[in-house]
């Protein structure tokens, strides 16, 4: 039930600030961190934002630990979390597959889960973040739209139609 509340409640945290960030208004949340760290309200928006995904990333590892049925200390999870993240993103794999799963092995081994788990528990982090990436899809392809009206375009000035017939006189 707890982990319920945990992870609604992150739901509902990014939820509001990309709904205040898409109106254009700068999050509350912006707005203190602008005022304590003495950052620029977009600086702090994008560590609001950094922050919410970060979180949102070490809460889909966690349920994909309960839901395997695994028992790994939470301190655990927070200390080899980043590790594994760092190591996936490395340009020698396709899409970090193997790299993830076998440092879990490697870390989660010596407390005790077995081979399998710590695989599953890679390839179930890995779905959940292909199945999220997905909702953004359409999105992606599409791609953004600008209204030609307010963007500017480098476009020649006016041509005034009788400068442009008259001749220049020579004398």
């Amino acid at each position: 039930m707890r982990l319920l509340l945990i992870v609604g409640g992150a739901i509902a945290a990014v939820g509001l600030f990309l709904l205040a960030t898409a109106s254009g208004e700068t999050p509350l949340l912006a707005r203190h961190y602008s005022l304590l760290f003495g950052l620029n309200a977009v600086l702090a928006i994008l560590l609001a934002g950094l922050l919410a995904y970060q979180l949102a990333v070490l809460i889909s590892v966690y349920c994909a630990i309960h839901a395997l049925g695994v028992s790994v200390p939470n301190g655990a999870v927070l200390a080899f979390l980043p590790a594994v993240a760092a190591a996936q993103a490395l340009p020698i794999s396709l899409s970090g597959l193997g790299i993830r799963e076998g440092l879990l092995v490697i870390l989660l081994h010596p407390l005790g889960v077995p081979t399998g788990k710590a695989v599953g528990i890679g390839l179930l982090w890995y779905a959940m973040t292909l199945v999220v990436s997905l909702l953004g899809a359409p999105a992606f392809a599409v791609g953004q739209r600008h209204d030609d009206s307010s963007s500017p375009v480098d476009e020649a000035p006016p041509v005034d139609a009788d400068a442009a017939t008259s001749a220049p006189t020579t004398s």
